[in-house]
C-alpha cells in the first residue's frame, strides 16, 4: 500500500494538523512520530499525484528528523523523482538545507548527478538558488560525493561555472576551478560580454573601451569575468594557438 494523503484521510492526518484558521504541515518532531504509527507495509517510494513523496516534502521543509527516519529506518529511495523530475537533493540544495543534504549524502545509493526536467543537477540548483552563507559548504559536499557533477550542463548548455559567473560569485568560481571545472568558449564569451556591458567608450584610446569601475558591484563583475577569461586562455592555449595558425594560413 502506498502512502496516499491525497486519497486516504488517515494518511492526510499523519502529515497535517488543524490550527484556528487552517490546516498546517506538522513540525519535524510531530511528523516523524506520526509516521511511526503507520502500518509497516506502507510504501513511501511511490509519488502520490500532486502530493509528490513524503521524503521530498520533508526535505523541502528542512525536517531533518523526518528525513533521517525515512532514510535510515524505512530505507526510502533517496533518488525518487517527483514533479518536474525533482529529487529531495534538488530542493535541499536549492534552499540551502545543508543538514538534509548530509543525510542524503550518507545513503550509499544516492545519486547527486540526477537531472530534473530542465537538465539541472542538485549542484546546478544550488549555484543558482542557495543562499550565500550556505553555498560554498553545499558545493563542497556535492562535489565530494559526485565530482563529475561539476561538468554537467543544463538543457540550454549552461555549465555550473557559467552559472556561477552569471551570479557573479567569485568564491564559487574559484572553488569550481580548484576542483577541475573547465571553462569553455561559451563561458569565456559570456564573461567578455559582461565586461563590455559595463564598459564606456574612451576618446583617448581611439574609441576603445574602458571598464567602468565606479561601484563595488562592477568591480566584482570585473574580477569574475577576468578570472574566467584568464582561465580559459590557460586551459585552451594550445587550441587557441592552433586556431590562430590556421587562420593565418587562410589569410
Amino acid at each position: 500500500m502506498k502512502f496516499s494523503p491525497t486519497t486516504n484521510p488517515e494518511h492526510l492526518q499523519v502529515i497535517i494538523k488543524p490550527t484556528l484558521n487552517r490546516l498546517v504541515f506538522k513540525s519535524d518532531e510531530e511528523l516523524a512520530e506520526s509516521l511511526k504509527t503507520l502500518p509497516k507495509e506502507i510504501d513511501f517510494d511511490v509519488p502520490d499525484e500532486e502530493f509528490n513523496t513524503i521524503l521530498y516534502l520533508a526535505a523541502a521543509n528542512n525536517h531533518i528528523k523526518t528525513v533521517s527516519y525515512l532514510l535510515l529506518e524505512k530505507k526510502v529511495n533517496p533518488n525518487i523523482k517527483v514533479s518536474e523530475d525533482l529529487t529531495a537533493a534538488h530542493i535541499a540544495a536549492a534552499k540551502g538545507y545543508i543538514d538534509i543534504l548530509e543525510k542524503l549524502a550518507g545513503c550509499e545509493n544516492i545519486q547527486f548527478n540526477e537531472k530534473d526536467r530542465y537538465g539541472e543537477t542538485p549542484l546546478f540548483r544550488a549555484i543558482g538558488n542557495a543562499p550565500d552563507e550556505k553555498l560554498l559548504e553545499i558545493i563542497r559536499l556535492i562535489i565530494n560525493k559526485a565530482p563529475s557533477s561539476i561538468s554537467v550542463p543544463n538543457e540550454d548548455g549552461i555549465s555550473p561555472i557559467e552559472l556561477a559567473l552569471q551570479r557573479q560569485h567569485l568564491p564559487v568560481i574559484y572553488l569550481l576551478l580548484e576542483n577541475g571545472a573547465d571553462v569553455n568558449k561559451r563561458c569565456c564569451m559570456t564573461a567578455a560580454n559582461m565586461m563590455m556591458s559595463q564598459s564606456v567608450p574612451s576618446r583617448k584610446l581611439a574609441n576603445g573601451f574602458v571598464f567602468f569601475t565606479g561601484s563595488t558591484e562592477n568591480d566584482n563583475l570585473r574580477q569574475c569575468a577576468k578570472l574566467i577569461i584568464e582561465t580559459y586562455n590557460k586551459q585552451h592555449l594550445a587550441e587557441n594557438v592552433k586556431e590562430l595558425a590556421i587562420s593565418n594560413r587562410l589569410n
